[in-house]
Parts: structure tokens; sequence; C-alpha cells
């Protein structure tokens, strides 16, 4: 998947309008998911997601040392990042991690283990049977 398609796919999943809105909205959930997981895991799947998407993954990475945060926090800061009310937060945030997550099939495994945030819901209804199985 280029970048250009990884944002067309948020862009109809969040059903979102213009590519700047998409824009925004992959830079405040992968900014905010870089905030919990350990630089290591960060840069790693940084790597696998198209062009300069990653990038928002490792601006943000955290210490070895990560603490845990509750989904609720994770998406509340989604919102405060993108500017948006908590609903379109979640809407957009899991568009965004479901496309990841298909950008780079053994992502969802991997960021439910290497991150410091609780996402085994998130993931497992987003990702389907790619997360379960691993």
């Amino acid at each position: 998947m280029d970048q250009d398609e990884f944002i067309e796919q948020v862009r109809i999943r969040a059903r979102l309008s213009s590519r700047s809105e998409v824009e925004r909205a992959i830079a405040a959930a992968l900014e905010t998911l870089g905030e919990a997981m350990a630089n290591s895991a960060a840069v790693s799947l940084a790597s696998k997601l198209p062009g300069e998407i990653g990038d928002h993954l490792r601006r943000t990475a955290a210490d070895p040392e990560v603490p845990r945060i509750p989904i609720e926090q994770f998406f509340a800061r989604v919102a405060e990042r993108e500017g948006v009310p908590r609903h379109a937060a979640i809407t957009h945030s899991t568009a965004v991690l479901k496309v990841a997550g298909e950008a780079r099939r053994s992502a969802p495994t991997y960021v439910s283990a290497e991150s410091g945030l609780s996402f085994a819901n998130l993931f497992s209804g987003f990702f389907g049977a790619a997360a379960r199985s691993a």
C-alpha cells in the first residue's frame, strides 16, 4: 500500500471529505500511539508504513519504560490533537489504525504487545482474525 492509497482508505473509512482532514486524523492517531510505544517498537512499526506516514510514530515515540494509559485517554488525546469531538476522534483513529494494520499485516499483534495501551478490544474489533491468530 502506498501513501496515497493509505490516505484514501482512511478518508473513506473515517468518512472525511478533504485530504487535509485525513492527514490531520492520521497525524493525531499515530502521534498519540507513538507516545505510548517504546521507541524501538515505534520505529519498527513506522518503517512498515508508507511514505511519510510512519514519521508520526517516530516523532513522538516514548522511552523504553512506557506507562500504560487507558483507551479513553488515548481517544481524548487524539481528539485534542486533531481538534475534533471525542466521537469523531474515535471514528477517525480507528480508521487510521485499521488501515495501518492492513498496511503492515503484523502490526495489530506487534502494537498490542509493544505499546503501553490496552488495545486488545480495539484491535480485535478492527483487525479481525489477524489480531486473534497471533
